[in-house]
């Protein structure tokens, strides 16, 4: 059952906060000033304006790297300013809220192990990992981690590690699994699911997001069109329990996917890649949109009679 959005940011809040009496922003801020230890002045510079730092250090030092991608992502200081200010003040866009709808998901499922994939700084593990489920956080950023780690160490929080550069995803362990804004970040996101379905148990939920588009404000991402991607996702072995949830808009603006893992025959999984790479052609739009207008027209008769 869907809450009110203030629910869900009162709860975020609460449950990430080092220092309960202080709130959400200063938090971070306090926690980016130790970590780093530089200026407080210069941290907020950096925490205020991270989009454009982010995209800033891409183009300076790494654009010209063929190699840049997972370098970027593995050192960039910037990142890390730049999510921990998404989490804090942009949550309509980066969907921290996700993480305490699939924190309460789980507790309900009664999930017992999960996996952040593209932990981040660690602000969602923190959420789950204070709801007593066994906690791993997995990064291709080894300063991510590290910092992730640093959080989780001062909260007194116990966790899994996993450097993804390093260390592959372990088979049928994992109860629920979040990918949040990942996917449109990674050379191949069908790969990147495969590895996902088989961490998971059978019957194990993922939830992922991300717009798997070109985005003008985070040059370094590729263009990965969309929903012609996003509807191969069944192939892989997994059933949709939803998609372009309605309810969902006030926790993420990027399309997030729930998704199980099922066990079908190879060719099973052929034909729903074949009927989805359809739906997801022109033609396959324009059947669609046809679709929808006689479902529409016929509704407004029956309304009418």
């Amino acid at each position: 059952m869907m809450r009110a959005a203030a629910w869900y940011q009162q709860q975020w809040d609460a449950g990430i906060r080092l220092q309960p009496e202080r709130d959400l922003v200063t938090n971070f801020l306090d926690e980016l000033e130790a970590y780093s230890r530089l200026p407080r002045a210069e941290v907020e510079a950096l925490f205020y304006h991270g989009t454009e730092a982010f995209a800033q250090e891409w183009e300076q030092k790494y654009k010209t790297d063929p190699q840049a991608r997972v370098k970027f992502y593995d050192e960039a200081l910037t990142h890390i300013f730049f999510v921990m200010h998404n989490s804090a003040l942009r949550t309509h866009l980066s969907s921290p809220l996700l993480y305490v709808y699939a924190a309460e998901w789980a507790r309900q499922s009664g999930a017992r192990r999960y996996l952040d994939y593209g932990s981040g700084t660690g602000s969602g593990a923190i959420f789950f990992a204070r709801s007593s489920v066994e906690t791993t956080l997995a990064d291709i950023s080894s300063r991510m981690l590290d910092f992730a780690r640093w959080r989780l160490e001062r909260r007194g929080l116990a966790a899994s590690y996993l450097d993804v550069k390093m260390t592959s995803l372990p088979r049928n362990h994992y109860d629920f699994i979040t990918c949040f804004h990942v996917l449109q970040h990674v050379e191949d996101p069908i790969a990147t699911l495969r590895q996902l379905r088989e961490a998971l148990t059978d019957g194990g939920i993922l939830i992922v997001n991300g717009a798997l588009r070109k985005d003008p404000d985070r040059p370094m991402q590729p263009d990965h069109g969309g929903a012609r991607t996003t509807r191969h996702y069944r192939s892989v072995g997994f059933q949709i329990l939803w998609e372009r949830n309605r309810a969902m808009r006030h926790l993420s603006n990027t399309n997030p996917i729930a998704l199980q893992r099922v066990e079908r025959p190879a060719v099973v999984n052929g034909a729903y890649l074949a009927f989805d790479s359809l739906l997801a052609s022109p033609v396959g739009a324009l059947t669609a949109a046809a679709a929808r207008a006689v479902r529409g027209r016929k509704a407004r008769t029956e309304v009418a009679a």
